[in-house]
């Protein structure tokens, strides 16, 4: 782009003026004229030039800036700062005019004067017309700092600029779709470069602060093999996203909570098989759960122990098939969390199925090939298809490898609406269990016969819970026992049923504050450094993240824990002697 800057004539005028005051200060007068911004006070810092370090004005075809600028500034990470306020309308390429006008009003040419070279009125004029209705569709107005009544008009003693490209201000505006118009008074988004919510009470110009700190890439990111979203190309999250001691204490609080996990799935698998008479469907199921929630555990265990080794690809979190490793430990942590999800499912519905339906044990059992086939196969599907598609990412923190770290939509597709799923549905089938349970109770309570009363309480599917002692032979005694077995085993199904649904929709609001895009593409906001989200807040919601995901494997032992666990284990660690054999005579 040419931009005229000073004509030879004016250099002749101003170096025969030198050395007399009175006609400089007539020549600054003229150049000042209708130029006063009243920003600050120019007199406190004498003029200079110096190299550009602005970022967004390195390119242009001078390598010098004056200081103070047009603006005030004295230094140049000030006006930088300010000027990168407005890049994302650059980025947008709304005017051929724009990017001229605001370096030299950030980043003025180098001059002989005593003050920068302001742009001209028809510099300004061309960049707000292209501009200003980009602007207006999102609610903002041209800022009054940039009114081109304040530049003066075309002379010898401002920037011009060639802004005769010979393509229209339309050729260089977003794709058609790319942007929707909304209501300047109410809440909009941003949908081209970066998205963000505008709020009562808040001025535009912080909102667009907002966008442009979340598009810009900081220079310790920049990695040729890395991007984050068609935003911020050659960029990559670094390892040292996370301060050395909060990826110590995630690693320990990973640590205690995978290993409670691993202890209380590990006695739910051992308590079944010492003793598998008590773990028929729909009890079965538990059984299951155990094993996805202790593997499960393995996995977080590894991520927080080698989770940096893993996670890392010289110096930048894995994005992409980059390691094999942390591909490996993706899925089988991604397997778990989702078969762990689908057997509950199941869980609920063979509950319902024996306690609504009056199915028995047997009857379930004979579908168990199908219960298999749906949690190992959808979940084995699920991780293969993410892998497949290049989804795995590494966890900065102190997790194993994972989906949403850095983009929103994977974590949207292949996570969160699944859960969102599977959590409703078991939710169904729970409710409906528990109230065919109600009904149980209610019937047993009018029961006048043992026979009745035990048919009643068989077709609960937990007959063996429920009729575990031997019975006394009055049926009212019978009748009454029944009843308050069956109140105990509800509540236990209420808790458990709680311990499960609280932490997974914990989970699920970690997974939705996560995958919350700031971009057309998914970029994440937490992870780029949004000042709407600070990195406290990220750690914490990580945290949380690995905390409830595997929060209900850690309550399994509820459901085992009783007498007969705890004879069983007395029988295992301390078998009864076997009487001495008597001597043959």
């Amino acid at each position: 782009m040419g931009v005229r800057f000073l004509p030879i004539k004016w250099l002749v005028i101003i170096l025969l003026n030198i050395g007399k005051p009175s006609d400089a200060r007539a020549v600054n007068t003229l150049a000042t004229s209708e130029f006063d911004f009243n920003h600050h006070d120019l007199s406190k810092s004498q003029g200079r030039c110096e190299l550009v370090t602005i970022p967004m004005c390195r390119d242009m075809p001078y390598n010098e800036t004056f200081l103070p600028n047009n603006l005030g500034h004295a230094t140049q990470e000030e006006a930088g700062y300010e000027a990168h306020q407005y890049y994302a309308l650059v980025k947008v390429q709304c005017s051929p005019a724009l990017k001229t006008f605001l370096c030299t009003l950030f980043a003025p040419v180098c001059n002989i004067l005593d003050r920068a070279l302001p742009p001209c009125r028809s510099l300004c004029e061309t960049a707000r017309a292209g501009c200003e209705h980009v602007m207006l569709t999102f609610g903002f107005l041209w800022p009054e700092m940039f009114e081109c009544k304040r530049f003066p008009p075309n002379n010898d003693l401002c920037v011009n600029g060639d802004t005769q490209l010979g393509t229209p201000v339309e050729d260089h505006l977003p794709p058609p779709g790319s942007i929707s118009p909304v209501s300047p008074d109410s809440s909009f988004k941003w949908k081209y470069g970066n998205s963000f919510v505008q709020t009562p009470g808040k001025s535009p110009k912080n909102n667009l602060v907002s966008a442009i700190k979340e598009l810009k890439c900081p220079a310790d990111w920049e990695s040729h093999d890395h991007s984050i979203g068609d935003e911020l190309p050659e960029c990559g999250i670094p390892c040292k996203t996370f301060s050395p001691s909060e990826k110590k204490m995630a690693a320990i609080v990973v640590g205690i909570v995978g290993a409670c996990t691993l202890i209380s799935s590990m006695f739910t698998i051992i308590t079944a098989m010492l003793d598998p008479s008590r773990f028929q469907y729909p009890e079965r199921a538990i059984v299951h759960i155990a094993v996805c929630y202790a593997l499960l555990a393995i996995g977080y265990l590894v991520g927080a122990i080698w989770g940096s080794e893993i996670s890392c690809h010289e110096r930048f979190v894995v994005y992409g098939p980059v390691s094999a490793s942390c591909s490996l430990l993706f899925m089988f942590v991604y397997f778990c969390t989702m078969a762990s999800h689908i057997w509950w499912v199941l869980l609920s519905l063979t509950w319902f199925l024996s306690a609504g339906l009056k199915w028995g044990g047997e009857a379930i059992a004979a579908y168990s090939q199908y219960f298999h086939l749906a949690a190992w196969g959808i979940s084995a599907f699920l991780s293969m298809a993410t892998v497949a598609l290049q989804y795995v990412e590494g966890d900065p923190l102190a997790g194993p490898c994972a989906l949403g770290i850095q983009r929103s939509p994977q974590l949207q597709y292949f996570m969160l609406y699944p859960l969102l799923i599977l959590l409703t549905i078991g939710t169904i089938f729970f409710i409906l269990g528990f109230l065919a349970l109600f009904r149980i109770r209610r019937e047993i309570k009018r029961s006048t016969t043992v026979n009745s009363a035990t048919d009643m309480v068989s077709t609960g599917g937990q007959r063996s819970l429920l009729w575990d002692q031997p019975q006394d032979l009055n049926a009212a005694v019978v009748v009454k026992e029944g009843a308050a077995r069956l109140e105990l085993l509800m509540a236990r199904i209420g808790v458990f049923s709680i311990l499960y649904t609280v932490p997974a929709a914990v989970f699920i609001g970690s997974l939705i504050y996560l995958s919350t895009p700031t971009s057309k593409s998914g970029v994440l906001a937490p992870i780029i450094g949004s000042p709407r989200r600070n990195s406290q807040m990220l750690f914490i919601v990580l945290l949380v993240r690995y905390i409830s995901n595997m929060c209900f494997g850690s309550a399994l032992v509820v459901w085992v824990w009783s007498r007969k666990t705890l004879l069983t284990w007395k029988l295992m660690c301390c078998p009864p002697r076997s009487p001495p054999s008597l001597p043959r005579t």
